[in-house]
């Protein structure tokens, strides 16, 4: 039985925790994490207490930051505006000339006028920003390829300094200048992620998790979806996969669900601590 939970999960890449291949052994042995010679195995209680504890600080610190951020954004989008207006501003007393020299004609662009442009220049760029792909705008080449024709040509207008350099590469000078002024909604964004994340990480179902997690820790390797789906509920364990890819540590790979060797590490400390 597939588990809507799971595409979502592998094309997010458990938000940009390392993946582990198949088959490589974990660094720590999981005898001080699951066993204790005294107390037996370790309890799924102590897990929920555990991974209840983790949620609730991630949540915070998300709440704590998200505000920083949207704040951020805002104000650098409010200084994007006006570098677009100091830009205008400079630029058309250029544009007002041209007709000025071919039919004689005076135009006079006001301060309102100004004022709309840059407004839809900043509307323009973040309409652009959610329409691009970031995977495609992180790849901005190389100072080390070859010019192309263009930059070969420009570069002779700036020789051998740093702005030749830029010269010779115009796609690449573009694209770092674009990327430059993608920072105010790229901030803005990354704000308003923090603060859903944080009512995600609120809701997530601590108890399920730990029953999830308890059986992940007793297979050295990953346990795959096909094993879980055996042993929960389908409606259980998409709550559990909620909750767990939060957790750093907690790896989900195109088999299976495994847990890292610092993630074990740290369970050994917590229970060692609780006993």
């Amino acid at each position: 039985m597939a588990l809507s939970i799971v595409p979502s999960l592998l094309a997010g890449k458990c938000r940009g925790l390392p993946e582990i291949p198949d088959g490589t052994p974990t660094a720590f042995t999981l005898e001080p994490i699951l066993r204790n010679p005294q107390r037996g195995p370790v309890d799924v209680g102590r897990l929920e207490v555990w991974l209840r504890r983790r949620l609730n600080r991630s949540a915070n610190t998300c709440l704590a930051f998200s505000p920083v951020a949207l704040l951020g954004g805002i104000l650098l989008l409010f200084l994007t505006f006006w570098f677009s207006y100091a830009v205008i501003t400079l630029v058309f007393p250029v544009v007002e000339a041209i007709p000025q020299l071919v039919s004689g004609t005076r135009w006079k662009v006001g301060h309102a006028a100004r004022l709309v442009v840059a407004g839809a220049f900043l509307g323009l760029l973040c309409y652009s920003y959610f329409r691009s792909d970031r995977w495609k705008r992180w790849d901005t080449g190389s100072l080390e390829d070859p010019p192309s024709a263009l930059g070969q040509v420009l570069w002779r207008f700036g020789g051998a300094s740093r702005a030749g350099l830029l010269l010779a590469h115009p796609e690449l000078s573009a694209r770092l200048i674009v990327e430059l002024l993608y920072i105010g909604p790229q901030v803005l964004v990354a704000g308003w992620n923090l603060l859903r994340e944080s009512g995600e990480t609120r809701r997530a179902d601590a108890a399920a998790g730990a029953r999830v997690l308890s059986t992940l820790l007793t297979h050295p390797r990953r346990v795959g979806y096909e094993e879980l789906e055996s042993l929960y509920p389908a409606g259980e364990l998409n709550r559990a996969f909620l909750a767990l890819r939060l957790v750093p540590g907690v790896v989900f790979l195109e088999l299976g669900v495994t847990v890292s060797g610092e993630l074990r590490q740290e369970l050994a400390q917590a229970t060692a601590a609780d006993s």
